[in-house]
């Protein structure tokens, strides 16, 4: 299997299982009714995006496997520049929302566990989210478009999919500032700013462990009626984004830091496969934490099967006799 050819069957099934995994997590959240308030709502906020995402590089994936098909040399190929700039318009948007959304969810939980005000209610700071989740990206996404920036990546920094226009050549400066603006910078601050909020957590549980033998996660919270059952989990919020994207990130500044000479060398094949899988993944990782590690929803998934099952058995030792039409003559 070539280069290219790796490449291409690595994203799509990582974009295939992710879909999978994002539309299991909205099921889910759709079919549970102990599950429809506000911090799970959030969640499916996330996952949406990261289903855009997941949609907008299986399109990227085709045109780059179409461009390949015509040309094996990766310096001389080209995608299709409106597909491409598309392409590139959806998934620039989509990842800087996903980022927000994973901010947006950190930043209310430590508002739920640290402060006693009703949140649930609170259709400001609804809005607030919206805007940040969903105008902000769009606006910077917007502005990069009008200004020509969005287009081949020529898998300089990217997997099979389009981002920033770049020269095949040379990453200039102002390359480098555009591309933390139209997603590194959000993603780093969100690595820090979910692992600081889950380090006071962390902190500040363990402080009470040691004072009182008897802890629970609801007795460090300042308002235990805000929070639900099992919803500690989101303090791992974090842990899906740095174990999938993290890869990306390295790729990134070993490729901005390197030589222009080196830019389309396989040094950093690995790499590449390895944000293939992650960049694409997000929305399974989150499926993964947030329903089938989640005890009560995994007996849930459980129940229904064997439901299903026992059904399907019922079935199968009694099935409906029928009963062939028989005309009256009339006399």
């Amino acid at each position: 299997m070539e280069y290219w050819e790796k490449v291409a069957v690595i994203t799509l099934v990582s974009c295939l299982a992710s879909l999978l995994g994002g539309v299991g997590l909205l099921i889910t959240q759709y079919k549970m009714d102990n599950l429809h308030y506000m911090l799970r709502n959030l969640l499916c906020f996330l996952t949406i995006a990261d289903i855009i995402t997941d949609l907008g590089y299986i399109c990227g994936t085709f045109n780059y496997m179409i461009s390949n098909i015509r040309s094996d040399n990766i310096s001389e190929h080209t995608w299709n520049t409106t597909l491409c700039t598309a392409q590139s318009f959806v998934t620039t948007f989509s990842n800087m929302s996903s980022f927000a959304w994973t901010s947006i969810i950190t930043v209310h939980l430590f508002l739920l566990v640290r402060t006693t005000k009703d949140w649930e209610r609170n259709t400001c700071l609804k809005v607030l989210y919206h805007i940040i989740g969903w105008f902000i990206p769009g606006l910077v996404t917007v502005i990069l478009l009008v200004n020509d920036r969005l287009g081949e990546s020529y898998n300089i920094t990217t997997g099979s999919w389009c981002w920033i226009k770049l020269n095949r050549t040379d990453i200039q400066a102002t390359d480098r500032g555009i591309m933390l603006l139209a997603g590194k910078l959000w993603e780093i601050l969100t690595y820090i700013l979910s692992l600081a909020v889950f380090m006071h957590l962390k902190i500040t549980a363990y402080i009470e462990r040691e004072t009182n033998q008897t802890y629970r996660w609801s007795r460090m919270v300042v308002n235990p009626a805000s929070l639900r059952r099992g919803d500690e989990r989101f303090c791992y919020i974090w842990l899906p984004l740095y174990l999938l994207r993290f890869w990306g990130t390295i790729r990134f500044f070993f490729v901005i830091s390197n030589q222009s000479s080196r830019l389309l060398s396989h040094d950093y094949d690995f790499l590449l496969y390895l944000q293939c899988v992650g960049d694409s993944s997000h929305a399974l990782g989150n499926f993964i934490l947030f329903c089938l590690l989640d005890k009560e929803i995994r007996g849930k998934y459980m129940s229904v099967c064997f439901r299903r099952f026992e059904q399907q058995e019922e079935h199968e030792e009694n099935p409906t006799l029928s009963v062939p039409h028989q005309s009256i003559a009339s006399t």
